[in-house]
């Protein structure tokens, strides 16, 4: 970047799995993966982060020295500005999902050691669509939005293509949550952006051992400390979709606590915290603002 220029990294979740520098062995990437992303970093002006939890993980994983300014990402903001009646109808109508339908939202990542090359990778569905479908009812839709570097699937078996949508293609992922009323996944850091609309998640961690113990491992304790059950077999991911409102109100309590400790920041403003920050128009205000925002290990805090 020119010298000129502010580079804000505003990165893309809060870190359930491990990465980069903080990985034993990286599965699935190319040689040059780590001296491409370790130059990137070097990039920065400034990395944005929703806690100092994942603060202190970015600066590890990243080994990242720069300033980090604990604002809330400003793309979860729409949860408090834009959660009205007209974005649901408008995205509800660009989905063509049906008025009286409640919505699940299946948003697994990608396996490292299921790759393509090219940091390309395929996803191969991990449940009965017969099965899921019984399970379900007539009460819900089932969304499924595989992760950005999925670009190999099996497609919807015809059949079940009312109620299973594949809605990896619509633009913003945020948006999703704003009409989800279930959200399902595994090792994504989805979940933590979505804690903030309060409402209930699974986690359908069918291959649980290989994920944390061979290709990634994890920064929480995944039984303990995730806001929702852990489904380890089909048959615990079927059971528990037949029985949604006991289970929503088994995990509210640690949902209350989980939202507290991984997304304090996020209000609505992160955006303009961040903008007044390194936009504002007294570049001498701004100067001295975030000297005295500056924190012993070099972080910051808006």
């Amino acid at each position: 970047r020119r010298k000129e220029t502010t580079y804000i990294q505003t990165w893309h979740g809060t870190p359930l799995k491990k990465m980069l520098f903080d990985l034993d062995e990286i599965h699935g990437r190319d040689e040059g993966y780590v001296e491409r992303v370790t130059n990137a970093i070097q990039q920065w002006s400034v990395l944005l982060s929703p806690s100092p939890y994942a603060t202190n993980i970015f600066r590890s994983a990243f080994q990242y020295s720069g300033p980090v300014v604990e604002s809330g990402y400003p793309r979860n903001d729409l949860f408090f500005t834009a959660n009205n009646e007209a974005t649901l109808e408008r995205i509800r109508t660009q989905l063509q999902l049906p008025e009286d339908k409640k919505v699940i939202l299946y948003a697994p990542t990608f396996r490292d050691h299921q790759s393509l090359g090219k940091g390309k990778f395929y996803f191969d569905y991990p449940f009965d669509f017969d099965r899921v479908a019984e399970a379900l009812g007539d009460e819900y839709v089932f969304l499924i939005r595989t992760h950005v570097l999925v670009t190999k699937k099996p497609k919807i078996p015809a059949q079940h293509r009312e109620q299973f949508i594949d809605v990896t293609a619509y633009p913003d992922i945020q948006e999703l949550y704003l009409i989800t009323d279930l959200l399902i996944t595994d090792y994504s850091s989805v979940f933590f952006d979505f804690a903030n609309m309060n409402r209930p998640m699974m986690f359908y961690a069918y291959d649980l051992d290989l994920y944390r113990d061979t290709l990634r491992g994890f920064y929480l304790d995944y039984y303990n400390d995730l806001p929702g059950p852990i489904l380890e077999t089909e048959e615990a991911l079927l059971h528990a979709l037949s029985d949604i409102p006991r289970l929503t109100k088994m995990y509210q309590a640690q949902l209350d606590t989980f939202r507290a400790t991984y997304g304090p920041m996020e209000d609505g403003f992160a955006a303009s915290r961040v903008v007044d920050a390194y936009f504002g128009t007294n570049q001498q205000v701004r100067a001295e603002a975030l000297d005295l925002l500056e924190q012993p290990d070099g972080s910051y805090s808006v």
